[in-house]
C-alpha cells in the first residue's frame, strides 16, 4: 500500500507540475492552447495507464480520476478556467473521461482480459484522440457536414493511430494479433469518434472499444467485414448529412446488438432495409430523401425487431426469430409505398374516406404505392427464407415466410390509416398542406391532426403492431 502511495503520489506530483508548465506557456503563447490541451490530454492518458498498471491497490487508484472529476465540475461552475478561455456550457470532455476512467478500474478488477481490455481502451483514448485532432486542426479539409469541425483527415489518424496503439499494445501485454479484430475495432471506434458531439468522445470512444472487442473477439472474419463496411457506410452518410451523429452511434449500438444476440443476418436484414430506401429514394426523387436522419427516428423503425433479438437470444425459438423480419419488411413497404407513390401520375386518396390528397402527406394512398409496398415486404422474406431452408421444412419455411410478407404489408397499411390523424400544418405563404412546423422560411399554421401523433409515432406504432401480429401467428404455426 505504501508503494501504491508513493506512486500515485509521483504521478499527481507530475500532473501537477505539468499544469503548471502548461499555465506559463499558454499565458506567453495564447496560439498554442489548443496543442497544449491536447497534449496534456495524451500527458494525463498515459499517466492513468500507469496507475491501473503500476497500482495494485483499488482504493488508491481512484484518486487520480476523482480529483480530475471534481476540477472539472469546479471548472463547468465557472469557479475558475485554466486556460483563460471562455468556457463552453455543455463542454463536459474532462468530466466524461474522468468518469469512464473510472469505470475502467472497476471493470479491471473483474479478472486479467477486463483488465487488458480496460488499458486499451484508455489507451485508444488517450493517444488516437489528440492525434485526430491535432491532424484536423492543421489539415481543415473534408469536414463532416454535421460534427463538429471533424474531418476524414482527423479519422484517418484516429485510425491508423488506434490499429498502431492497439498492435503495440498487444505485443506488450502478450495478447495474440488478430488482424480483423484490430481493423474492426479500429473502424468502430474510429466512426464513434466521428459521430460524437460535445466532448462525448472521450466516453463513448472507450465504451465502445470495450463493447466491439467482446462482440467480436469469437467472430469470423465476415463478420469483421461486415462491420468494417457498416463503419465506412456510416462515415458516408455522416459527410453527406444522411444521418445525425447520435443516430449513427444508435444504429452501431444496435448493429453490435444484433450481432451478440441474433447473428449477422438481423444486422443485413437492418441495412438492407436502410440501403433500399435510401436509393429507392433517390431513383424516384422523393422530397424527403435529402432529409437528415435523427436517433429518434432510427430508434422508432427498429426498437421492435431490436427487443425479440433480444428475447430470441434466451428463449431461441422461430416464433421469436419471425418478428425480427416482419418489423423490417413493414418499415420498407411504407417506405417504398410513400417514395413509389409519390410519383403516381393519379393523386393519392385518403385512405378512410376516399378524399383526394396532397402528395407527400401522411394518410394517402395510391395504387401505384400499395403494390410496390408489398413487393417490398414480399422482397424482405428472402433474407428469412436464405436463414432458414437449412433448418426448417420446405413447408414450414413457406409458412413463416407468408406470415412476414402479410405483417409487413399490414404494417404498411396500419401506418396510412394512422397518417390520416397525423397532424397536419398549413403553410400561410403557399397554402399548401405540410406536416412540418416551417414552410417557406416561417412557421405554418395547425390544419388537422392530433398533437401527440408524430411521424415518428406512427412508425414506432405500425412497426410494433407488424412485429407482434407476425409473432402471435408464429406461435400458432409452431404450436401446431
Amino acid at each position: 500500500m505504501a508503494q501504491d502511495l508513493w506512486i500515485n503520489g509521483i504521478i499527481c506530483l507530475t500532473i501537477a507540475l505539468s499544469l503548471v508548465l502548461v499555465k506559463i506557456i499558454s499565458k506567453k503563447y495564447p496560439s498554442l492552447v489548443f496543442v497544449l490541451r491536447k497534449l496534456l490530454h495524451l500527458f494525463s492518458g498515459i499517466l492513468t495507464i500507469l496507475i491501473l498498471v503500476l497500482t495494485s491497490n483499488f482504493w488508491i487508484s481512484l484518486i487520480l480520476p476523482t480529483v480530475c472529476l471534481i476540477v472539472n465540475l469546479l471548472q463547468s461552475l465557472n469557479k475558475f478556467n485554466y486556460f483563460d478561455e471562455k468556457i463552453e456550457k455543455h463542454n463536459f470532455g474532462t468530466f466524461y473521461f474522468s468518469v469512464i476512467t473510472i469505470i475502467c478500474i472497476l471493470c479491471a478488477r473483474i479478472n486479467a482480459e477486463w483488465r487488458m481490455v480496460s488499458i486499451m481502451a484508455i489507451a485508444v483514448m488517450s493517444i488516437c484522440d489528440p492525434a485526430a485532432a491535432l491532424v484536423g486542426h492543421y489539415i481543415k479539409k473534408h469536414n463532416y457536414r454535421l460534427s463538429n469541425g471533424k474531418s476524414i483527415f482527423g479519422s484517418l489518424a484516429f485510425f491508423v493511430s488506434s490499429a498502431i496503439v492497439q498492435i503495440v499494445g498487444y505485443t506488450i501485454l502478450g495478447v495474440q494479433l488478430k488482424v480483423d479484430l484490430i481493423v474492426a475495432i479500429s473502424m468502430t471506434v474510429t466512426t464513434i469518434e466521428a459521430s460524437s458531439e460535445r466532448s462525448s468522445d472521450n466516453l463513448f470512444v472507450p465504451a465502445f472499444f470495450v463493447l466491439a472487442y467482446f462482440v467480436l473477439k469469437d467472430r469470423t472474419i465476415v463478420d469483421c467485414l461486415i462491420i468494417c463496411f457498416h463503419a465506412l457506410l456510416s462515415l458516408f452518410c455522416l459527410f453527406n448529412a444522411k444521418l445525425t451523429g447520435r443516430a449513427v452511434s444508435v444504429t452501431f449500438l444496435t448493429t453490435f446488438g444484433y450481432f451478440f444476440f441474433v447473428g449477422p443476418i438481423a444486422y443485413i436484414t437492418m441495412i438492407s432495409f436502410a440501403i433500399i430506401g435510401v436509393f429507392a429514394g433517390k431513383i424516384f426523387k422523393h422530397p424527403h430523401n435529402e432529409e437528415c436522419r435523427n436517433a429518434i427516428q432510427v430508434i422508432c423503425n427498429s426498437a421492435p425487431a431490436t427487443v425479440f433479438c433480444i428475447l430470441f437470444y434466451f428463449w431461441n425459438t422461430i416464433p421469436l426469430f419471425v418478428p425480427i423480419f416482419a418489423c423490417f419488411a413493414a418499415c420498407l413497404a411504407d417506405t417504398i409505398a410513400s417514395t413509389v407513390g409519390i410519383t403516381s401520375a393519379t393523386p393519392p386518396k385518403n385512405i378512410l374516406t376516399r378524399e383526394p390528397m396532397t402528395p407527400g402527406l401522411s394518410g394517402g394512398v395510391t395504387k401505384k404505392g400499395t403494390i410496390a409496398g408489398s413487393i417490398a415486404s414480399i422482397f424482405m422474406t428472402s433474407f428469412f427464407i436464405v436463414y432458414a431452408a437449412r433448418q426448417l421444412s420446405p413447408l414450414d419455411v413457406l409458412f413463416y415466410s407468408l406470415i412476414i410478407a402479410v405483417c409487413g404489408i399490414l404494417g404498411m397499411v396500419l401506418d396510412s390509416i394512422l397518417g390520416v390523424y397525423q397532424i397536419k400544418y398549413k403553410c400561410p405563404t403557399c397554402q399548401k398542406l405540410t406536416e412540418s412546423s416551417v414552410c417557406c422560411n416561417q412557421k405554418t399554421v395547425y390544419f388537422s391532426g392530433n398533437y401527440l401523433i408524430s411521424n415518428n409515432s406512427v412508425n414506432l406504432i405500425s412497426a410494433t403492431a407488424a412485429t407482434v401480429l407476425s409473432f402471435g401467428l408464429s406461435y400458432i404455426v409452431f404450436a401446431v
